[in-house]
């Protein structure tokens, strides 16, 4: 079983990207294939008072998973599961879906992604969302772009609006989310005249359903489908969990 040094040692090599795109290498080399047990998802690391973390979605996780418990969890890389260990944190609202894993390891220069507060983002806003949907990733076939570790998916959406769910504060963006992105990082580039960086501002958590009705002949068929717009958990719950709020 391999530990979170060993983990972090292996991704942060200055290899590059070539590509053209709003977000930065540095980005794309966060954001991992997650799974636990049966289910898979996304995470993606958050340096919090010189502390290094890995995010993701809660609802990838037993639901009577204790707060501030050991957590085994696997990171594809070679295109096989990789088990590592951390300690798992949660909010004390069982609606917030946003799991926190402390590596238990202290940074030593690792330049990470701003993160963001409320007042970083605006309604209408263009934003950014990374993971792996269905399932689907971008192979390293070489090792050479991120030591093996497939890279994410990238999906474009719009600040929709906010509202407050079973007393958690959710963000909804008009962009279509699918399985897999759960536990993606949210990012919007700051606006013009403000140094110009990728903000992470949430954590993909799922998507809202609607039910269509159609009348085919005499009979009423029922069916659930995706509305295209997606909830996201603000950031701010990441910095609660880990200080303990």
């Amino acid at each position: 079983m391999k530990s979170a040094f060993t983990f972090y040692l292996i991704i942060f090599a200055t290899y590059t990207i070539h590509a053209q795109s709003l977000i930065p290498d540095r980005v794309f080399k966060n954001v991992f294939m997650l799974k636990h047990g049966n289910k898979y998802g996304t995470s993606f690391f958050a340096l919090i008072d010189h502390k290094m973390y890995l995010v993701t979605a809660r609802h990838i996780f037993p639901k009577d998973k204790l707060n501030k418990s050991p957590i085994n969890f696997e990171i594809m890389q070679n295109e096989k599961w990789m088990t590592y260990t951390g300690e798992y944190l949660i909010h004390s609202n069982p609606n917030v879906d946003i799991a926190v894993i402390d590596l238990k390891y202290a940074d030593k220069g690792f330049s990470p992604v701003k993160h963001g507060e409320k007042k970083d983002w605006f309604f209408t806003q263009d934003c950014y969302f990374l993971g792996f949907p269905h399932f689907l990733k971008i192979l390293d076939e070489t090792g050479s772009l991120n030591h093996g570790h497939p890279l994410p998916f990238t999906r474009k959406a719009i600040i929709s609006g906010s509202v407050k769910e079973n007393g958690v504060d959710i963000i909804y963006l008009d962009g279509h989310n699918n399985e897999g992105f759960s536990g993606g990082p949210v990012l919007i580039m700051n606006p013009p005249g403000s140094e110009r960086e990728m903000t992470v501002i949430g954590v993909i958590s799922g998507y809202l359903s609607e039910t269509i009705t159609r009348t085919i002949k005499a009979d009423t068929v029922k069916s659930v489908a995706n509305s295209g717009l997606t909830r996201i958990a603000p950031f701010e719950y990441v910095l609660g969990i880990i200080q303990g709020k």
